[in-house]
């Protein structure tokens, strides 16, 4: 046990990132997602928590081949599920990795926008941000992506 804990400790915020990045890879299919979010909203519903935003990040996960679509197919429908079971209304924040560029970002929201609407749960995304590793990769280093998000009608946050 004691040596499972060293492994926990971590000495900076990136320390912690890149250490979990090592667990997207285990999240491949829909139902990985869906059960990944059904597990925060069962504790959600222990601690009597009535809404929630939850953040996802397609990004992160097409390095392994997880499509868009795979991944937010699984949270919509933990977030159903969530309504049904425990009453608990949720939304999602779409994120985007810092250490992309502008221009990769750009093009991933564009693609996600289109995906939205073809799926007909644009109204289930309230807010667009940046997360990841904050060193070198300021909010600042996004202004055509939070202008375009912003004029869309999106809340703007920043994430680790």
């Amino acid at each position: 046990i004691d040596d499972i804990r060293k492994n926990f400790q971590f000495d900076s915020l990136n320390h912690f990132l890149e250490y979990s990045d090592g667990f997207f890879v285990l999240l491949k299919t829909r139902e990985d997602f869906r059960n990944l979010a059904l597990n925060y909203f069962k504790k959600a519903n222990q601690n009597g928590i009535i809404y929630a935003e939850l953040t996802y990040g397609p990004m992160l996960f097409e390095k392994n081949n997880v499509s868009h679509e795979e991944l937010l197919s699984g949270y919509l429908e933990a977030m159903e599920i969530a309504y049904e079971e425990y009453k608990i209304e949720s939304n999602l924040i779409l994120t985007f990795d810092r250490s992309h560029s502008e221009e990769e970002c750009i093009e991933m929201y564009k693609k996600s926008i289109k995906l939205y609407l073809e799926m007909g749960v644009r109204e289930k995304i309230v807010a667009i941000g940046i997360v990841c590793k904050e060193i070198g990769n300021p909010p600042n280093k996004f202004p055509k992506l939070f202008e375009m998000a912003r004029k869309d009608g999106f809340n703007l946050t920043c994430h680790a």
